[in-house]
């Protein structure tokens, strides 16, 4: 089987974060951020939608965040991804 190097730093990725966050690092937007692009890339919606939540409980003004949540609700809530994009543009 032929493993993508892609693949390989997502994995990579995953495990770098999952060593930091059990760490005693916050669980802040940014790591939200990068803790919600990994999932997205695994294909783990739920895990997604709940690392954007983790990261708008710490800064609800977190423009990336509300594109991010725009982006997870665009293939099943139209109304509700727009304004998540509304958001964006108003914290931006």
């Amino acid at each position: 089987m032929i493993v993508y190097e892609h693949q390989k730093n997502a994995v990579l990725a995953k495990d770098l974060l999952q060593k930091y966050t059990n760490g005693s690092a916050p669980y802040d937007d940014t790591i939200a951020i990068l803790d919600a692009s990994i999932k997205e890339h695994f294909g783990d919606r739920e895990g997604m939608w709940d690392a954007i939540r983790k990261g708008l409980l710490y800064d609800h003004k977190s423009y990336e965040l509300y594109i991010m949540l725009g982006d997870h609700y665009l293939s099943t809530n139209l109304y509700r991804s727009y304004l998540c994009y509304e958001n964006a543009l108003f914290y931006c």
